[in-house]
């Protein structure tokens, strides 16, 4: 599957969470250079999905489960094993992707930092990230929640519209840096009020996840 929500991998979603890899919307539209830019885009995105799951092979996944031998998650482990690989697979892409538009010459760079911090605050707590993911009955619940706020990213099914290439349909968007953090910060809101009937350990994520989106270098400015 392809998709534009690769730019935005909020650290475990990539293996154990609800990363929606949506394909490409499809469109009636008779805008010539808008579909040529986009299936140039695409190349590129399909080669950056290659390179993420690339990282999380069977094989790969088979390594892990060798050196963390009974571990409850091994992905978490994975996870931990290549996150600068995934980052290089980002700014791979992102070197490619800035070049379409003026609009994306300021918002990929953006995404491209906005996905490693993400992944970051995943990983910067190991036990953390073992306890949420480790149990499943954590997990289903942290997974259900997100599933349910989903709405909120919507509308990074449209990046390529709105980000990428230049669109008639594009022209009253109101996509930037600020509205890109509000979104995920409605989605972490709307994630953390579903995680009232999850464990304390799933609410305590919550709520540090919402903390570090708006502590982080990509989005502080917009909560000061």
């Amino acid at each position: 599957m392809t998709s534009l929500n690769i730019f935005i991998i909020l650290g475990a979603y990539i293996t154990y969470s609800t990363c929606v890899l949506a394909t490409p919307v499809e469109t009636q539209s008779s805008e010539e250079n808008f579909e040529t830019c986009r299936q140039k885009i695409y190349v590129h995105l399909d080669a950056a999905q290659s390179c993420i799951s690339n990282l999380f092979s069977p094989e790969e996944m088979n390594e892990t489960r060798r050196i963390h031998v009974g571990t409850k998650c091994p992905e978490c482990h994975l996870f931990l094993r290549k996150e600068n690989d995934i980052v290089d697979c980002i700014k791979d892409a992102a070197d490619h992707l800035k070049i379409f538009s003026n609009k994306s010459r300021e918002m990929v760079p953006f995404i491209a930092q906005f996905a490693e911090e993400a992944l970051s605050a995943y990983s910067e707590n190991e036990n953390e990230l073992m306890t949420v993911f480790g149990d499943m009955d954590n997990r289903e619940c942290y997974r259900s929640g997100r599933v349910a706020c989903r709405s909120h990213l919507e509308f990074l099914d449209h990046l390529d519209r709105t980000v990428m290439c230049e669109s008639l349909h594009s022209g009253n968007d109101t996509l930037n840096q600020k509205t890109f953090c509000q979104h995920f910060d409605d989605f972490l809101g709307c994630a953390d009020k579903g995680s009232t009937t999850c464990s304390v350990d799933i609410r305590n994520h919550s709520s540090n996840l919402i903390s570090k989106l708006r502590n982080s270098k990509s989005c502080s400015k917009y909560y000061q």
